[in-house]
Parts: structure tokens; sequence; C-alpha cells
């Protein structure tokens, strides 16, 4: 199994907590990452993450897959880590192939550069069932 093509979309919202208004700063603040799983062709699923908030320097974002048995654990990382006082709202696309369709515990991690695995890194852990005829949206459970 492998992770391929991924691409950063540029900053889509760039807020500081100095230089925004309260209010909309909290609204991007709040709002929550979603991961969509497309099958594509055989094996292969189409990845993308919405709204990953980050600071406003990483450069572009790293994808990473590891599967043990029924269990997939993603890793999403920053290329650069800078202290700012402002973050952005970015998409990450990927493609991982050698997916096969069926259940599976997925656990997906937002790292620094370092790629440190701990619970205060997890955005999602719970079960999903990729099928290879339909997409799945999942919300992650920490921004």
């Amino acid at each position: 199994m492998s992770i391929s093509e991924v691409n950063t979309s540029d900053c889509k919202t760039s807020v500081s907590r100095a230089d925004t208004r309260p209010e909309y700063y909290q609204e991007i603040s709040e709002k929550r990452t979603t991961l969509t799983l497309i099958p594509g062709v055989t094996n292969e699923v189409v990845g993308q993450f919405t709204d990953v908030q980050d600071n406003c320097i990483i450069g572009r974002f790293h994808v990473d897959i590891t599967r043990n048995d029924d269990e997939l654990v993603l890793i999403i990382y920053p290329e650069l880590d800078m202290l700012t006082d402002c973050v952005c709202l970015y998409d990450i696309g990927f493609k991982v192939k050698e997916l096969e369709a069926g259940s599976y515990h997925l656990k997906v991690y937002h790292t620094t550069s370092k790629r440190n695995l701990d619970k205060s890194n997890m955005i999602y852990n719970g079960s999903i069932k990729i099928d290879s005829q339909k997409s799945i949206t999942i919300p992650m459970d920490k921004r």
C-alpha cells in the first residue's frame, strides 16, 4: 500500500488572534476537518482532506499510510514547522494504491513535521467501510 499524488491547496482562509474579529476567528477555528474517500480504479482510492487547520507557513503537507491487518493509520504532516501568529485552512488531496474494499479501523493523525504519533495528535479513531462503488465522507473528531 502506498500514497501518491499528494497536493496541498494554497491557504484558503487565514486568521490571527491579534488581527481578526473574534467571532470570525472562532468560526474558522471551530471548522472541522473532513476526509472524503472516493473509490477509483482497481484497489485505488482518491482521498481529500478538507479544511485542515495549520499555521500559515507550512510549505506543503505530506501524507503517509500504514496497514496492519484491518487497521489503517493515516498521518498528515507539514513540510515545515514555523511559529506564526496566524492559521490557515488547507485542502490536501492524495491517492492510496493497493487498498482493497472492506471494513477497517482507521486512525488519523495530524502531526508536526516530526511525525510523533501520540493521542494529542489523533484527529480520528473509528471504523470505516470502503466500498468499491460508494464514496464516504468522515468528519474528523478534532480540527
